[in-house]
């Protein structure tokens, strides 16, 4: 399963959530990057993680106005490649797509261009 992708995981329960072997855990900073890494670590793995990206111009719905902008991204990456108990995977963002009442067709938002 992919965790943590609109909500992150609660700190409390990072260890619980990684004894069922999520395929990929999206990650809003290196706060939570770290804490998963330090939980993967005691438990003898490494868990894929994502980043999820914004950029000022991006759609964000109210309460999800969070993730690595691009100014930090290669000081993120950098970072993370020194937690052993976790392995950058990918990149996302959210919503890419968006429905369109007017052309009654779902089209990309900005967001899309970010993450692309």
């Amino acid at each position: 399963c992919h965790i943590g992708h609109l909500v992150q995981i609660p700190t409390h329960l990072i260890e619980t959530m990684l004894r069922h072997n999520p395929d990929i855990i999206t990650v809003f900073s290196l706060e939570k990057a770290q804490s998963i890494s330090d939980a993967a670590e005691k438990l003898g793995r490494v868990q894929p993680v994502m980043l999820k990206v914004f950029d000022k111009r991006d759609t964000v719905f109210p309460c999800q106005e969070a993730g690595i902008t691009f100014n930090e991204l290669d000081a993120v990456v950098d970072a993370l490649k020194q937690m052993p108990g976790i392995k950058l995977s990918g990149l996302t963002h959210f919503p890419c797509l968006s429905w369109d009442a007017r052309y009654q067709t779902t089209l990309p938002t900005t967001n899309l261009l970010t993450l692309i």
